[in-house]
């Protein structure tokens, strides 16, 4: 089984724990010594329970990236799966897009991008 790394833009890995940290301010969550921070906030939710069932970045985004995907290619992968729904609009009138459908996942992703981190894949 593969495994994964972000390396920062001079090519460093990023600590596991730096990588939760950042996705848990950019998410707006605590960090949490046992779990990994979801792609989600408690406030989005009516339920804790429906909250619960949301993913961590790393069982997700990190997943992909030991399959060899890279961040373009993870953005390529939730678009294609939501194309019949991206550019219509919703029950309010509202054109939705890949960025309305996965926030939270495309908000790290694409700050991940904008600070030049590359992801690795690790052969296992």
């Amino acid at each position: 089984m593969n495994s994964f790394q972000i390396l920062d833009s001079n090519n460093n890995a990023i600590s596991i724990h730096d990588l939760d940290k950042e996705v848990c301010e950019l998410t707006g969550n605590e960090v949490d010594p046992k779990w990994y921070c979801p792609l989600g906030n408690r406030k989005d939710h009516d339920s804790e329970i429906k909250f619960l069932r949301v993913s961590n970045w790393f069982d997700t985004i990190g997943w992909q990236i030991a399959e060899g995907k890279s961040f373009q290619d993870i953005l390529d992968y939730y678009s294609n799966s939501i194309k019949d729904f991206i550019g219509k609009p919703d029950e309010n009138g509202n054109i939705l897009t890949l960025e309305m459908i996965y926030p939270y996942h495309t908000k790290v992703i694409n700050h991940w991008i904008a600070k030049g981190y590359i992801p690795k894949s690790i052969p296992g």
